[in-house]
């Protein structure tokens, strides 16, 4: 495996802290494998225990408080008063992010239902207000269960979200990259999940996190290689993590997050 030398260095914090160890829950997609590498290979990470979710979990999991720092979807921030933003990095893309997308069969106007990823709220709002104020439908929304987009009818579509939203375009005649058509109604970009921590968490803390995630972009290339066996990469990964996802929040994404949760505040 070829050595990568990062710019970056995170000291042994636990010697440093009087609290219990930190729970940690993050987005476990491959679009999170930069994050992934450097927790696993640049960070002496006594005092933290990081586990790897869908992003629903992560929510339940701050909003329980089982964690104190978590990649939280935006559209579950509302509902979780006792967290907050840290930091400038997230999950957040500047047009098309591909693995966010509504499949169907059927043009959008003959589209009567469409069947909800259970993964993460945030997509479930996201088609909601793209059906209503962008394509001018009005669809019965369904929760997806188990594989739900596997066997649709005519008129009926799927969000599918994550790693198993790869391939699906040559599956489906029909493909509505969701962050894609965001960018086309707003001009803005889209965030999906931004790192956040609780309000009881003493910041300094996280000092050496907010320092990780200064190499994230340089972690890219390692950590394809590092897991492109281990978690069965598919071959556009490299292009997808490069053209597609953003990890550092910078204020036209701001704007963004703040129209998409002004937007959301009504539904239901």
């Amino acid at each position: 495996m070829q050595s990568y030398e990062l710019p970056l260095f995170c000291p042994n914090i636990a010697r440093n802290m009087k609290e219990s160890i930190i729970q940690v829950s993050a987005v476990g997609y491959w679009n999170t494998l930069p994050y992934r590498y450097l927790f696993d290979n640049q960070f002496v990470n006594d005092g933290f225990e990081i586990s790897w979710d869908i992003p629903s979990v992560c929510a339940e999991k701050m909003h329980s408080k089982q964690a104190q720092l978590g990649l939280i979807p935006i559209a579950a921030l509302p509902q979780i008063p006792h967290v907050q933003a840290f930091s400038n990095f997230g999950i957040a893309t500047r047009g098309d992010v591909y693995s966010v997308a509504l499949f169907s069969n059927s043009k959008s106007s003959d589209i009567s239902k469409i069947y909800l990823d259970f993964h993460s709220r945030t997509s479930v709002r996201l088609v909601q207000v793209l059906a209503k104020e962008y394509w001018g439908i009005s669809p019965e929304f369904v929760q997806g269960i188990g594989a739900f987009y596997e066997h649709l009818e005519e008129g009926e579509g799927a969000v599918v979200i994550g790693d198993r939203a790869f391939g699906l375009e040559h599956v489906f005649r029909q493909k509505w990259d969701l962050a894609g058509e965001w960018r086309k109604y707003t001009g803005l970009p889209f965030v999906f999940a931004v790192w956040a921590m609780g309000t009881d968490i003493n910041p300094n803390y996280l000092k050496p996190i907010e320092t990780l995630f200064e190499a994230v972009e340089s972690a890219v290339e390692p950590a394809i290689e590092q897991y492109r066996d281990q978690m069965s990469l598919p071959e556009n990964i490299h292009q997808y993590l490069t053209e597609h996802i953003v990890y550092r929040l910078d204020e036209s994404m701001k704007r963004g997050m703040e129209l998409f949760l002004e937007k959301i505040k009504d539904l239901h």
